[in-house]
């Protein structure tokens, strides 16, 4: 059960790392941070 848990934490960390370098893209092409506007559409709802 351990080694399941370990397994899913280290597939969850490469998500964000991945997750991180697209905010990094948003951030450069369009000169935006992109929690930004996930603040302004969750706000809208």
């Amino acid at each position: 059960m351990a080694v399941v848990v370990r397994s899913l934490q280290d597939q969850l960390e490469k998500a964000k790392e991945s997750l991180k370098s697209v905010d990094e893209n948003i951030r450069k092409l369009t000169g935006r941070d992109p929690s930004e506007l996930r603040y302004y559409l969750m706000k809208a709802f």
